[in-house]
């Protein structure tokens, strides 16, 4: 999905500020690229899903003090760096940066870490930061851990968590389907090779439906207009 390919964005972009050896930002690409992998499929991509590794990989994304040894001379060249690439780098008053590409997409860097994006065709995405209002948010029951990232245009809203084991999921899921999503139920609990995998999808009858997955330390959500 293109508003997924927004979290690369932002992922890219966070390298380029961060003073990463060749070898740390190839893993720090990786760790993401699997975030968004997970999150379009709604399982776990090749690789262990370490949740430790992916809350590494959340912490360095959000980690503000990149930006802070930034010279004027450093500043300006990232911005003649990212012209080069067809981008428009700035900084705003507060020195955080904000990314438009030439296709309209702005991305910035919140004084709190986290990372969001807009689209030119309206999709929006965060990495970090806290849960989302929108028409799909308002649905279900804001859950008590953590989002890594999240991402919606007019048709789905989905998410990724951190810190919410098999057990977490499998209550939130009951939590979600008292709050109306109660039909067309399927569930999927079982453990493969030491890993427990836990699914559940249902529909709310009113045009929505909803996916929960966990695995391997990896979850998270996603909501679509049926």
């Amino acid at each position: 999905m293109k508003k997924l390919s927004l979290l690369l964005l932002i992922a890219l972009t966070a390298m380029a500020l961060c003073a990463c050896s060749a070898d740390a930002a190839e893993e720090l690409a990786k760790g993401v690229g699997s975030l968004v992998s997970q999150m379009q499929t709604g399982t776990p991509s090749d690789g262990d899903g370490n949740p430790d590794e992916l809350n590494s990989i959340t912490d360095r994304l959000t980690d503000t003090s990149a930006l802070d040894g930034l010279s004027e001379a450093d500043k300006q060249k990232l911005m003649e760096e990212a012209e080069k690439e067809g981008v428009d780098l700035t900084f705003d008053k507060d020195g955080q940066m904000v990314y438009k590409d030439e296709d309209g997409t702005v991305v910035q860097q919140n004084d709190d870490g986290s990372w969001s994006a807009v689209g030119a065709d309206g999709e929006t995405a965060q990495f970090g930061g806290d849960w989302p209002d929108n028409e799909f948010t308002r649905l279900i029951p804001k859950p008590s851990f953590s989002l890594t990232a999240a991402s919606s245009d007019s048709q789905q809203f989905s998410v990724a968590f951190v810190g919410a084991d098999a057990e977490i999921i499998r209550q939130y899921a009951q939590q979600v389907k008292k709050s109306g999503f109660d039909k067309d139920v399927a569930e999927e609990d079982q453990n493969l090779f030491g890993i427990a995998v836990y699914n559940f999808s249902a529909s709310d009858g009113k045009g929505h439906r909803i996916e929960i997955f966990t695995a391997a330390g990896v979850s998270g959500l996603t909501v679509t207009k049926e």
